[in-house]
């Protein structure tokens, strides 16, 4: 898989990471793909919906502290 491909595998990566079943594997998922398109870092989201406003948002990924950090402001 090459950065090129991406917007035809879209449906490719909802279904392998549809079937990750613990943020472990999720994890593991993520990074394989990450490196099988040729990159380093990657991240996700994942948020809970709650009455209103006030969604609850976690993002995960690989980035160094620093970026990680400001990505969670």
């Amino acid at each position: 898989m090459n950065r090129t491909d991406l917007p035809f595998r879209k449906d490719y990566l909802r279904t392998i990471i549809s079937k990750s079943e613990t943020i472990e594997n999720l994890w593991t998922t993520c990074l394989k793909i990450t490196k099988e398109m040729g990159f380093d870092y990657f991240s996700y989201s994942i948020q809970h919906p709650t009455p209103f406003t006030n969604h609850k948002t976690y993002i995960y990924g690989n980035y160094p502290f620093e970026t990680s950090r400001l990505l969670n402001r």
